[in-house]
């Protein structure tokens, strides 16, 4: 009894608001008790709203078993009283049929789902921890928005401090990684500080005292993870712009020399045109040999970095002073069991490495350069691997050895693999090649004899049209990825999830059930497909409209230069260089990175000098004008045809880093039963509770999972099984209870109810032939009849979800 006074009390809580506080009350919906106006009155009963009507009958045994002649109309009375006052209430108001039918449908679902103590005391606290977590979430979306916003203004600083950069000479990166890496943080450090009084005004909530310590240790990982994600793209920036760009300039400068030195003093008039292209592939192919043997990949140096991250871990010791612990059982029978005893821990042990390594391959995923931070992440993640092994079976030093050399061995192979993709495209040797076009039209145009204007003009449209389809696919990439960034897609796997069933909708009216159930069962791909065209459509939007405005930006900054030039009376060259780069920085959304930037002609070149010139030919009315061919070539831009989703992607990751809780991008890593895929971000720790992989489950039979002793298709998800008492077939010959899920794949979580697939019900149910036939498999023969969701209500549901 006193179980159920207390269950009803909190459920009395939930329908009145009260537990939530006053914030949060003003978002929920305002809600009226059922006993907030009631009448008793026990004297007059035609105006009390309870009334005792006794028994129907006068006794129990004859002859005065009959009904009470009063009983009736008393009831009658009752039902016209409650009639009267329910629809004499101002808040009242009719309700249709189909509404009262959705009340009585929910209600019969948590009856036939209850266990009364069990379902309210968890239902009230898993509301009070949802409350919890989404607060939590809230303040980490901020943490991140303001890092985004922060490393803006400091890569901006980066990049106007290089700019400044005058002496040429070697750069200390070490000092330089250092100022950058603190100036982000000292501008993060007010910020910082007030999200923790906010996180820990939340906590202080006598609600969520249960969850506070847990909850804090999150909040301290989620800051030191963006901290390090934050540093590393500034570390990057600062290597990018100090050391890789700082040496290709070197290298341009080498071959401009040289060529200087080639065709100085009407040397290049007894030079053919193939003997001049001959000179320049010798002079380019010689540098770029140059460059890779001073500058040589990072990627032969992985396995040796990685070695010494593990070698700085002191901890990671072998072997205990006091010896193997390796467990002895202590049994009357040990000696006739051990062997089967070791056997099985020994296959325990196996399935906890490959975990780890997985773990480790996920982790590295989202990877795309070596740092040591990458490294000691992975070590980190193996400890912990361990440490929680060690709470449900004794694991060896000799063991522990043999986990970590392997994950060595793999964390050296995947890395180097990573790195050298990388060094592939942005190695010195690789920046510098990829100047090719660029140095042999400048060393064309020397060929030529050409000096001052002339050279000035032929090299700014030798540059703008080598570089401005890139720059406006690196501009386009960081509008849509920021105007993606806040979809309703991105932050909810709901709305993912919907977008992705209406897909499969679609096929279903074009009646291509085998396309359905192809990527149904291929579920990486399919995502990957509705992904790509839901940015190509928003591609497709903003991409005429924003070419527009970029030439706009282009022609702009070409003018405003040109009015400098003009004002002055020496330099004019440097300073409508020097101008032009400005305003472009002023325009473009890329600033830091833009190609178009980090590729313009050197200001300082001096075969650029054109002072002897009057400064007319800066006037845009002058027939002479140096820009005309410039802007020419601006508006002979046309609408590039590449496409960018990959970028978008990569954009919206970096720039979402631990905030999205949607789907930009998922881990995608399916589900060893249903093989729904796991709907959280690429990269995330598993060995957390809170981060292990999660997913919408789904009817196993959907994707052939089958019962073994009949061959029919199985049509329980996950979670109804686990939910009923079912079992699985491992594929380590065993069986398993599915409520041991979690303890079965440690990595995942145990599966819990959510929001039914209806699509995936309503296929399984109707399509059962179709699914027979492309598994090979019976038909199922117990199909639960809530399967047979109307297609009008499914798309009503999804529409919902999308709008």
């Amino acid at each position: 009894m006193r179980e159920l006074n207390e269950n009803a009390r909190k459920v009395e809580e939930i329908r009145h608001g009260l537990h939530l506080v006053e914030g949060e009350r003003k978002m929920s919906i305002p809600v009226t008790g059922v006993f907030d106006d009631l009448n008793v009155d026990v004297v007059n009963e035609e105006g009390s709203d309870v009334r005792v009507l006794g028994t129907i009958k006068g006794e129990s045994k004859p002859p005065l078993d009959a009904p009470l002649p009063d009983y009736g109309r008393r009831l009658l009375d009752l039902r016209e009283h409650i009639h009267r006052r329910v629809c004499g209430a101002p808040r009242w108001r009719g309700r249709s049929v189909e509404e009262f039918s959705d009340y009585i449908t929910m209600v019969w679902k948590c009856i036939e789902r209850s266990n009364f103590h069990l379902n309210f005391v968890a239902a009230y606290e898993r509301m009070n921890y949802d409350i919890l977590v989404h607060k939590v979430d809230q303040c980490a979306q901020k943490l991140t928005t303001l890092y985004c916003t922060t490393f803006d203004t400091v890569s901006k600083d980066i990049r106007k401090d290089a700019d400044h950069r005058s002496d040429g000479g070697i750069v200390n990166i070490p000092d330089l990684l250092e100022k950058y890496d603190d100036k982000l943080a000292a501008k993060m450090m007010t910020h910082l500080h007030k999200l923790d009084g906010d996180v820990n005004v939340i906590l202080e909530d006598k609600r969520f005292t249960k969850w506070s310590t847990d909850q804090l240790s999150r909040w301290k990982r989620y800051k030191t993870d963006q901290a390090a994600h934050w540093r590393r793209l500034i570390d990057g920036q600062v290597n990018n712009i100090f050391l890789y760009e700082s040496l290709v300039e070197g290298y341009k400068k080498k071959l401009r020399d040289e060529a200087n030195g080639m065709f100085r003093d009407g040397k290049f008039k007894k030079l053919t045109l193939q003997e001049q292209q001959r000179k320049f592939d010798a002079l380019f192919d010689k540098l770029v040999t140059q460059a890779s043997e001073q500058n040589p990949p990072f990627n032969e140096e992985v396995a040796q970095h990685v070695d010494q991250v593990f070698a700085d871990n002191k901890d990671l010791v072998w072997v205990t002073k006091g010896g193997s612990r390796a467990f002895k059982p202590s049994w009357p029978f040990s000696l006739v069991f051990s062997h089967s005893y070791a056997h099985r821990q020994k296959c325990k042990l196996h399935a906890i490495e490959y975990s780890i390594k997985k773990d480790i391959k996920q982790t590295l995923a989202g990877v795309t350069q070596y740092s040591d931070g990458i490294v000691g992440k992975c070590i980190q993640l193996t400890k912990v691997a361990l440490v929680d092994a060690e709470k449900e079976m004794p694991v060896s030093d000799a063991m522990k050895e043999k986990v970590f050399r392997s994950v060595t061995k793999l964390i050296r192979t995947e890395l180097q693999r990573i790195q050298y993709e990388w060094d592939k495209k942005n190695s010195v040797s690789a920046r510098f090649a990829s100047c090719r076009p660029q140095m042999k039209s400048y060393f064309k145009n020397l060929g030529k004899g050409w000096l001052g204007m002339v050279l000035l003009e032929a090299s700014v449209c030798d540059w703008l049209s080598n570089n401005m389809q890139m720059s406006f696919e690196e501009e386009l990439t960081t509008i849509v990825g920021t105007t993606l960034k806040g979809k309703r897609w991105v932050v909810s796997a709901d709305v993912m999830q919907a977008l992705v069933d209406n897909s499969l909708v679609q096929y279903l009216e074009m009646k291509n059930i085998k396309a359905v159930l192809g990527k149904v069962s291929n579920p990486k791909d399919h995502i990957k497909d509705v992904v790509s065209h839901l940015i190509a459509h928003e591609v497709l939007q903003c991409s005429t409209k924003k070419l527009e405005a970029y030439k706009q930006a282009l022609k702009e900054s070409i003018s405003a230069a040109a009015r400098s030039a003009a004002d002055v009376k020496k330099d004019c060259a440097l300073t409508f260089l020097s101008t032009l780069k400005s305003k472009l920085r002023e325009y473009l959304h890329t600033p830091a990175t833009n190609c178009l930037l980090t590729t313009m002609p050197d200001a300082g070149d001096p075969n650029f000098n054109c002072d002897e010139q009057s400064t007319d030919i800066f006037d845009p009315s002058n027939k002479d004008f140096v820009c005309s061919k410039m802007l020419d070539t601006v508006d002979a831009m046309s609408n590039p045809s590449v496409d960018v989703t990959p970028a978008v992607l990569a954009f919206i990751k970096d720039r979402a880093h631990g905030a999205s809780r949607g789907v930009m991008p998922r881990c995608g890593e399916l589900c060893p039963l249903c093989k729904s895929p796991c709907t959280r971000e690429l990269g995330h720790v598993t060995t957390e509770e809170e981060k292990r992989h999660d997913s919408y489950h789904q009817p196993v039979g959907l994707v052939g999972g089958r019962n073994v002793r009949t061959d029919e298709l199985v049509p329980g998800s996950c979670y109804f099984n686990a939910n009923n008492g079912w079992r699985f077939h491992h594929s380590d010959g065993k069986w398993y209870e599915y409520s041991k899920f979690d303890q079965v794949f440690p990595n995942w979580s145990l599966p819990v109810e959510k929001e039914p697939l209806l699509l995936r019900e309503h296929i399984f149910y109707n399509y059962q032939d179709d699914l027979a036939s492309f598994f090979s498999l019976k038909k199922c023969t117990e199909l639960p009849p809530a399967y047979n969701h109307p297609m009008s209500d499914i798309k009503q549901h999804i529409g919902k979800l999308m709008s």
